[in-house]
C-alpha cells in the first residue's frame, strides 16, 4: 500500500454514530442496549446479536440514546431496529459518521 492510499484511509472515518429514539423510553442503559441485541438477534440471527454496540450517552429520561458503531456494521443494526417489532418501540432520528452532527438532533 502507497504512502498516500494509508493518507487517503486515514480521512474515512471507521466509526458510526445512530441517534434513536425509544418509546416507551427505558431509563436503564443495560436494558437499552439489550434492546438493541434482542433486535439484532430476530432479524439476523445469534451470531449478528453479538456485534459491538457503544452507548455514548442516553438521556435522563431514557427517551434517547446516541450509540457509536462500526460503519460496516451501521446498515445491520439501522435494518433491525426499524423492523423488530418489539416493545419498547426504536426509530432513527439521526446518523452520520460526524458525531456532532448526530448530537446536533439531540433533545435532552
Amino acid at each position: 500500500m502507497s504512502e498516500s492510499s494509508r493518507q487517503l484511509d486515514s480521512f474515512h472515518p471507521r466509526k458510526y454514530y445512530i441517534l434513536l429514539s425509544i418509546t416507551p423510553a427505558t431509563p436503564d442503559p443495560l436494558s437499552i442496549r439489550k434492546i438493541i441485541q434482542d433486535s439484532l438477534n430476530q432479524v439476523s440471527g445469534a451470531t449478528v446479536s453479538s456485534t459491538y454496540v457503544d452507548l455514548l450517552w442516553y438521556s435522563k429520561d431514557g427517551a434517547q440514546a446516541v450509540f457509536r458503531v462500526d460503519k460496516c456494521d451501521a446498515p445491520k443494526i439501522m435494518a433491525s431496529v426499524v423492523t423488530t417489532g418489539t416493545s419498547p418501540r426504536l426509530s432513527i432520528l439521526k446518523d452520520s459518521d460526524f458525531l456532532p452532527s448526530v448530537l446536533s438532533m439531540v433533545t435532552s
